[in-house]
């Protein structure tokens, strides 16, 4: 698999099970997708704090949850995008 692009072409087909928990909604694009400068990332995990909350507004609990989100679901692992390669 080649390194994550950013393209957001992943969930712009889909809305894995995380997103689809989070918004109520299979229904593509995932609402949870944030674009900055170019460069897509799932805001579950690049912005915790706005969409969870901890029961807390210590910084730790939303840098773990993050972190415990990208190891499950594997965000940013890498890209199996037709479309991202077809862009280079």
């Amino acid at each position: 698999m080649k390194p994550c692009t950013r393209c957001g072409e992943c969930c712009h087909r889909e809305v894995c099970p995380l997103g689809i928990e989070f918004s109520g909604s299979s229904i593509a694009p995932c609402r949870a997708l944030e674009e900055s400068n170019g460069l897509h990332s799932c805001g579950l995990v690049t912005n915790t704090s706005r969409f969870f909350d901890l029961g807390g507004s210590e910084k730790w609990r939303y840098d773990f949850m993050s972190e415990q989100l990208r190891a499950i679901f594997g965000f940013g692992r890498g890209c199996d995008s037709v479309l991202a390669e077809a862009a280079k």
